[in-house]
């Protein structure tokens, strides 16, 4: 989903997993559950080489593929890219979030890196811009002078034009 932040506007994308009226949480093993049913999820062992995963390179990681898992989320109709970090420290299970009407929740991909509604709370519905649909540009850094120019050396070929499902 494309959208403004809450909290400085910025247009941000991140996935929807909790409509107006259900309740969302995360396990100790960073597992999504949806209404008391958890969303069904397979490791990916080779992230480098899988048809499935989009290629992420160590560097936009910011560090080794070994310090990740990465696994393919399935609902009933999509299945979806996660990573999580592997960590020495257990993980906290969130309190349940119960979405409040004309509102959303939203994770972001890059689990354990991600700022969404964990942290700033839930997406309000007028704040949706539209639905993502594809990828035209991706690269691993921008400009640090200038944050909203790619740097061309960086660009992630094999991700630019992409269809989103």
């Amino acid at each position: 989903m494309v959208f403004r932040s809450t909290t400085d506007r910025k247009v941000l994308i991140k996935r929807v997993v909790g409509l107006p009226g259900e309740t969302v949480f995360l396990d100790e093993k960073g597992e999504v559950w949806i209404n008391q049913r958890k969303i069904q999820r397979q490791l990916v062992k080779d992230p480098k080489n899988s048809k499935e995963f989009y290629p992420v390179s160590e560097r936009s990681l910011g560090a080794s593929y070994k310090y990740y898992d990465f696994f393919i989320e399935m609902t009933e109709n999509h299945r979806y890219r996660v990573i999580q970090e592997l960590s020495i420290y257990p993980r906290q299970s969130t309190e349940p979030y119960i979405i409040p009407q004309n509102s959303v929740f939203v994770l972001g991909d890059n689990r354990d890196s991600s700022s969404d509604s964990r942290y700033w709370g839930f997406l309000p519905l007028d704040n949706i811009m539209g639905r993502a649909f594809g990828i035209w540009l991706s690269c691993e850094e921008s400009f640090f002078s200038l944050r909203i120019l790619c740097n061309p050396s960086t660009l992630r070929l094999k991700r630019m034009f992409k269809g989103i499902k």
